[in-house]
């Protein structure tokens, strides 16, 4: 397969065409961040301020709500989280602005978005929970890697702003106990560099890249070429992606025994839970690189085994060699246990 590929690519050498692209502004991709970080600081100041007060307060220490105790420490749990929530916002509002310096002609701007949530029970538990991340930021067009047969862009400096939630109840709790097992939800903002040891050309752990394959072979070579080879003249593809993503502390409370009264004590627990390694290859149409896609995958419960995140394999060749698209977690219709929806988002333009 690999050796058809290089095939193709040194044949149509001197017949590529450089695709055009969908583009946009350095001031419109400044709005979109900007936005984006807004977004961000709505949710973290009001749903996880909330959340997080009531998880502390009343699950944590006991505290019932309407009490006086319980409104004391939701007043000192909201403050507290809405400061960080601001600092939070201001950094990366900065970050905003500082990439929008160093915006050039050429370069591209995207942004990816994914939600995954998921529930379903198994013999002793029931799960619930949800998780998304957004990724943002520049891909810097780099002439010194880019030949007539691709494009290759490094980025540089990527946002990245998280959110995780879940809560396990148990199936059969003690008499007098409450079924909640573990909760868990948190988050945040990070920046993100590449590993060094991805970095390199085409690589789309590290790279945005695009390969300029014609649409259809030469006439006067068409009749020579077995109709396999012909097959892989479609045009041209993208491909972009992050790796290997980036580990989040979340907190949480998890029961410390189940037998009554001690049921009723809980104890601060922490997971670590990978978020923003992504794979996205697709056929470049009509200049735009952007797309959205949902599925549904199985699971046992909690994040799923690889983290919070996916791989989309759209591309013609991906295709043609597979049979179908590809999809990671995998696309399985029915699930015995916990069901996991997936929805993913992205869009990709050239700054002009």
């Amino acid at each position: 397969m690999k050796k058809k590929f290089i095939f193709i690519i040194v044949f149509a050498y001197f017949l590529l065409i450089i695709p055009s692209i969908a583009f946009a502004s350095c001031d419109q991709a400044l709005k979109d961040c900007t936005s984006e970080v807004e977004s961000f600081y709505k949710d973290c100041a009001k749903i996880w301020a909330s959340s997080e007060a009531r998880a502390t307060c009343e699950w944590e220490k006991g505290y019932k709500p309407g009490s006086w105790d319980y409104m004391k420490c939701e007043e000192e749990i909201i403050k507290k989280v809405r400061e960080e929530c601001k600092k939070q916002y201001q950094k990366h509002t900065d970050n905003c602005y500082s990439a929008y310096k160093n915006c050039r002609k050429g370069d591209i701007f995207g942004k990816v978005w994914m939600e995954m949530s998921w529930a379903g029970e198994d013999a002793q538990h029931i799960y619930e929970g949800s998780a998304y991340f957004t990724i943002m930021g520049f891909w810097k067009y780099k002439p010194e890697e880019t030949t007539e047969l691709y494009k290759n862009y490094r980025p540089e400096g990527l946002q990245m702003m998280t959110r995780y939630e879940e809560k396990v109840d148990e199936k059969y709790p003690d008499n007098r106990c409450r079924p909640l097992y573990q909760r868990y939800q948190g988050g945040g903002a990070r920046v993100l560099m590449v590993d060094p040891n991805v970095d390199y050309r085409l690589n789309p752990a590290g790279r945005l890249y695009i390969i300029n394959i014609p649409s259809k072979p030469p006439k006067e070579a068409a009749k020579f070429l077995p109709e396999e080879i012909k097959k892989l003249y479609g045009g041209p593809i993208y491909g972009v992606g992050y790796g290997p993503g980036k580990v989040i502390e979340i907190e949480g409370i998890k029961k410390v025994d189940r037998n009554y009264p001690k049921c009723l004590i809980y104890k601060k627990s922490i997971i670590e839970v990978t978020f923003g390694e992504f794979f996205i290859t697709d056929n470049l149409i009509k200049g735009e690189m952007s797309g959205s896609e949902s599925w549904v995958s199985c699971g046992d419960g909690g994040p799923y085994p690889n983290g919070i995140g996916f791989v989309i394999g759209k591309d013609y060749i991906t295709v043609l060699e597979k049979g179908e698209p590809q999809y990671d977690p995998d696309n399985i219709d029915k699930c015995d246990y916990v069901t996991y929806k997936i929805k993913v988002y992205w869009k990709f333009y050239l700054i002009k």
